[in-house]
């Protein structure tokens, strides 16, 4: 499981800024905070992140060639958020073991099936969400996943033949 840095805060300071400078102000928040001087902000920019992770190259060098299978992970769930610090809405995605290899939304009372382009490319933040999206689609930030999980290939296949052999 691998959680993205969304939020910021400077402690010593009491500033908020992302890598390139100060965070742009969040009008609406603003309107009922006051300016976010001192206060968390959440980090919108844009972050892509692989549907398949292979990790040979980072082992140590008497692991890589153990005999067990490659460590080689796929991306199963995206926890996402839209919406600024202190309000928004979480919504997550799960690409269930057994299903197929479809990806599945999870919005409150509702889950429907979805394309990889909605649980994947849609949340990486930024521009990447479709226009009018954002929050409940009336515009606004974009989703922003913020939760990543990822299950070993060999795991994953051995699931979904015990699930198949099963039914």
């Amino acid at each position: 499981m691998l959680h993205l840095k969304r939020f910021e805060y400077d402690a010593a300071t009491g500033a908020t800024h992302t890598l390139e400078g100060r965070l742009p102000a969040e009008p609406a928040r603003e309107a009922c905070f006051g300016p976010a001087i001192g206060a968390m902000q959440k980090l919108q920019g844009s972050f892509s992140f692989p549907t398949t992770l292979r990790l040979r190259r980072y082992m140590a060098q008497g692991a890589r060639g153990g005999g067990g299978p490659p460590p080689v992970y796929e991306l199963r769930a995206v926890l996402s958020h839209a919406g600024g610090f202190g309000s928004g809405h979480y919504i997550s995605f799960v690409r269930p073991l057994g299903g197929g290899g479809g990806w599945y939304r999870f919005d409150d009372t509702r889950v429907e099936r979805v394309a990889e382009s909605a649980a994947v490319r849609e949340q990486y933040g930024g521009d990447h969400a479709p226009r009018g999206g954002g929050l409940f689609g009336l515009g606004g930030p974009s989703p922003s996943a913020y939760m990543l999980t990822y299950v070993r290939r060999s795991e994953a296949r051995a699931a979904e033949a015990h699930a198949a052999a099963a039914a």
